[in-house]
């Protein structure tokens, strides 16, 4: 997805202090609600152009996510991911 907007979390937050530092990956790109546009999906549910707000997904930082110009977003419906606005 190509993010439009993201915000600073609690977890984001958390991630950015000297006791997290020591244990994430590197480079962590924080952002872990975000909303913008679908520009490619291999699930049915989502075509290029949608507009999508997701909110809370991989808690760790193992993904680029809001923070980033594109993210990639499992497209799960259910507790936290993606949903069309």
């Amino acid at each position: 997805m190509r993010v439009a907007y993201s915000s600073v979390n609690y977890k984001d937050a958390l991630a950015a202090t000297e006791l997290a530092r020591s244990s994430a990956a590197f480079p962590c790109v924080g952002g872990i609600d975000l909303s913008g546009t679908v520009t490619e999906s291999a699930d049915a549910r989502f075509s290029r152009g949608d507009a999508v707000i997701c909110t809370s997904y991989d808690a760790g930082c193992g993904a680029r996510r809001g923070y980033a110009e594109y993210a990639r977003v499992p497209a799960r419906l259910g507790g936290s991911a993606c949903r069309r606005e």
